[in-house]
Order: C-alpha cells, then sequence, then structure tokens
C-alpha cells in the first residue's frame, strides 16, 4: 500500500488538484515510523511533481512548498547527499515571504552547514557571514571553527540544522 502511495506522488500532476499536504502527511508518517528514506523519496516526488511560480495560480501555497523543500533539504543533508541539499535550499528560497528574515536565515544557515559538511568551507563561510544568518549560535560556531582551521566536516552533526 505505502509503495503504492510513493509511486502516485512521483507521477503526480499538481493541476489534477492532487494536496501537497497529504504527500506531507505521508512524509512524517514514514519518519515517524522509522523510515527516512521513504520519507526523502515522498519529498523528492512533491518536488519534481510541481515548483512555485508567482503568476502560476496552480503552484502550492508558499507554506507547504518551504516544508517541502526544508524538510527534504534536512533529509538530504542526513542522507550525505550535500550537493543536492544546498539546490533543494536555494529552491527553497523562494517560497519564504518578503520580509521573513529568519526562515531566510535558517535556510541560509542549512545551506552552510551542508557545505561545510561536503568540505567547501568558503563558500559555507560567505553564507555564514550574511547578516540574517551572523546572529545565530550554530553559526558563529562554524564560523569560528572555519576561521581558526579547527573545523573538519565530519566535526559537524546534522543535528545542528535549523527546522
Amino acid at each position: 500500500m505505502y509503495e503504492q502511495r510513493v509511486r502516485g506522488l512521483a507521477s503526480v500532476n499538481p493541476r489534477s488538484g492532487f494536496s501537497m499536504w497529504g504527500g506531507v502527511k505521508i512524509a512524517q508518517q514514514s519518519l515517524a515510523e522509522g523510515r527516512p528514506a521513504d520519507a526523502l523519496k515522498v519529498y523528492l516526488s512533491l518536488i519534481n511533481a510541481c515548483e512555485w511560480r508567482e503568476d502560476d495560480p496552480c503552484s502550492p501555497d508558499k507554506k507547504v512548498g518551504l516544508i517541502i523543500h526544508g524538510n527534504c533539504g534536512n533529509l538530504l543533508v542526513r542522507d550525505s547527499q550535500f550537493t543536492r541539499a544546498t539546490q533543494v535550499y536555494a529552491k527553497a528560497l523562494a517560497y519564504v515571504d518578503e520580509g521573513d528574515d529568519i526562515r531566510k536565515g535558517h535556510l541560509m544557515h542549512n545551506t552552510a552547514v551542508a557545505l561545510v559538511m561536503h568540505g567547501n568551507m568558503k563558500e559555507a563561510l560567505t553564507w555564514l557571514e550574511h547578516r540574517l544568518v551572523a546572529s545565530f549560535p550554530f553559526s558563529a560556531f562554524l564560523r569560528k571553527g572555519i576561521l581558526e582551521g579547527s573545523l573538519c566536516p565530519s566535526s559537524v552533526p546534522a543535528g545542528m540544522l535549523l527546522d
């Protein structure tokens, strides 16, 4: 039954009225049951199914788009797919409402975490020095470690990701 639902998401036509929230619920259920790989498949299917555009009335709600992309990025980091995670976080920024600096800062911080875990310290430092990220305690820890040269990719736990 579960596999049918996941396969069904892969062929979703967003214009058919499919509920993106239904997909999020399936992913959350997978996580609650200890199946993060299945949750990741669901989130990737949802991302592939629809992309938000300002001028498209059939685009998913910005809130659900942000949840899908943010959660997917975090699962990709936990699965060591760092490059793909940074791409998903970049797409997530399109779903953040103008002026929501906290959410934007969280996504930028998570992008920096993925870059550090991938070993790209220079680019991570660029993200960590942005004004929206500089005040987060975890960001300050990462920035200090990079500047001192004491931070290595394997020393950064995925627990540093912000929700």
